[in-house]
């Protein structure tokens, strides 16, 4: 596991910020080969934080949407009201994680561990959540419109006000999860 210092982490973020500029700015940056969109303008920098520790750290209100995130450990971060709208977070670990309010719209957390994070209010809208341990989280409120959650471990996890339409829940024992919508429903998706 990789580690940063704050000031690094900064300066990633800057860079990220100016990148996520500059692609809004030249929508044509989309129909180059994947490795020169990594760039964009003269300090833009798509973030890849793949492997960093950044547990514990402080990410509210950051935004991080589209950056490459793969199997870092985000453990107690904070990263309510956070942006990580299609980002890839592919076998991350946020255990414990305040994902108050996060926007997760569109992103791939496949394969994370998610368990006992406070997803309150979470955006989860599209994003790929297959085979991530959500064991104990906290969803109440969350959006979860066509959400994949196939073969996810929901086990404890609450759902409470939870906005469900059109996920799929295909592998995912319901009968475990507290205050699942529709409970006797027989398909897997709502």
């Amino acid at each position: 596991m990789k580690e940063i210092t704050d000031k690094e982490l900064k300066e990633v973020l800057r860079k990220h910020s100016k990148w996520l500029e500059c692609i809004s700015e030249e929508p044509s940056v989309w129909l180059k080969p994947s490795k020169e969109i990594e760039k964009c303008g003269e300090e833009g920098e798509r973030a890849n934080l793949s492997g960093v520790n950044l547990k514990g750290k402080n990410l509210r209100k950051v935004n991080l949407s589209r950056a490459i995130l793969y199997g870092a450990n985000f453990e107690g971060a904070d990263l309510s009201r956070a942006d990580l709208s299609g980002a890839t977070i592919m076998g991350v670990s946020l255990v414990g994680a305040d994902l108050f309010k996060v926007n997760l719209r569109g992103a791939d957390l496949s394969f994370s561990n998610l368990s006992e994070t406070d997803l309150t209010r979470a955006d989860l809208s599209s994003t790929n959540l297959s085979g991530t341990d959500l064991s104990e989280a906290n969803l109440s409120g969350a959006y979860l419109y066509r959400a994949n959650l196939y073969k996810a471990d929901l086990s404890r996890a609450n759902l409470f006000g939870a906005y469900i339409v059109c996920a799929d829940f295909l592998g995912v024992d319901i009968n475990s999860i507290k205050n699942f919508p529709n409970r006797n429903k027989q398909r897997g998706d709502t």
